[in-house]
């Protein structure tokens, strides 16, 4: 939906582990690596806001993920920003994926459990237009699957002549023949075939009031 500039776009990573450094006794220091990192380099980190049909998050794509989306690197957009003389912070180039519907793998950990408002990180995409196709029709299959279900479980509730009966098992829910089953299957299996995503050209209206 957009881009969220609350968080910046960029930080200094560590070259082993990618994770961001902190300040420690006057030097750098990785919190992974538990040690002063050999080098540290500049990494995107790119926070949007989604939407789908139960509502809004926002999700975070780290450094490998942002470049396969964007085809560009932390220093190639520096590089665009400067030579642009540009009169704010943020590449239009983070703009690209605005309006774009992908399938997000997304990681909740401890950190989110506790704070229901804080970014989630994603960890695998697809924009393959098939895939999503499946999978809206599967959730929609199995959201009437479901509603019948209910009906048919209320009247198998209580019998008639109040006799007790022995419990039915529902089925399974069923889903169209041709759907691969994304409760079992990652999304890296299901697209294994699929070509590197193109970069977006639909372009948000964010201009420079998207610093404030």
């Amino acid at each position: 939906m957009k881009l969220d500039t609350r968080h910046g776009w960029n930080y200094d990573g560590c070259t082993k582990c990618a994770i961001k450094t902190i300040e420690q006794n006057d030097s750098t220091y990785c919190p992974t690596c538990k040690k002063k990192p050999d080098s540290v380099e500049p990494k995107l980190k790119i926070h949007y806001t989604v939407e789908d049909e139960t509502g809004k998050v926002t999700v975070v794509f780290w450094d490998k993920l942002a470049v396969q989306l964007l085809h560009k690197t932390v220093a190639e957009l520096k590089a665009i920003l400067h030579d642009d003389k540009r009169t704010y912070d943020f590449p239009d180039e983070l703009d690209n994926l605005i309006g774009k519907k992908m399938i997000l793998k997304l990681k909740i950990n401890a950190y989110n459990k506790k704070y229901s408002n804080s970014s989630i990180s994603v960890t695998q995409y697809t924009e393959c237009g098939d895939l999503i196709n499946e999978f809206t029709e599967a959730n929609d299959e199995g959201q009437v699957e479901d509603n019948s279900k209910e009906v048919s479980n209320q009247h198998m509730d209580k019998p008639q002549n109040d006799e007790p009966v022995e419990k039915h098992q529902l089925s399974v829910q069923q889903v169209p023949q041709n759907y691969v089953g994304l409760e079992e299957i990652t999304i890296t299996e299901l697209v294994k075939t699929q070509l590197e995503p193109a970069v977006a050209q639909t372009k948000g209206k964010r201009k420079c009031a998207a610093k404030k």
